[in-house]
């Protein structure tokens, strides 16, 4: 699967603008966390976590998705992470990382 060399700095679930931030996670096994009303996905800086940056920014991806969608709000958090890890696990593999940061 083709991926770009650098992560792209915004990504656009359901045509809406989100940033893609990398820093320090709060939760020791947390590799990204998205923050829906404030339109932002940050993903893990920890080395030992960067193998996994695609993948976590397609699964962050998904739950943007569900919040823009408000899906999210129809769900309990662990039904939305279950939901999320469901559909990441199974798709990740036919994903073109490069068309998250397409507009359309």
């Amino acid at each position: 699967m083709p991926k770009k060399a650098s992560l792209p700095e915004y990504v656009y679930p359901c045509g809406k603008k989100f940033k893609v931030t990398v820093g320090p996670i709060k939760c020791e096994n947390t590799y990204g966390e998205t923050y829906g009303i404030e339109k932002v996905i940050k993903l893990s800086n920890s080395k030992d976590k960067s193998e996994y940056t695609w993948q976590t920014l397609y699964h962050e991806y998904l739950h943007a998705i569900l919040h823009c969608t408000g899906m999210s709000q129809l769900l309990s958090e662990e039904q939305e992470e279950a939901l999320v890890v469901a559909i990441e696990e199974n798709t990740f593999h036919l994903v073109d990382c490069n068309k998250m940061a397409d507009k359309s």
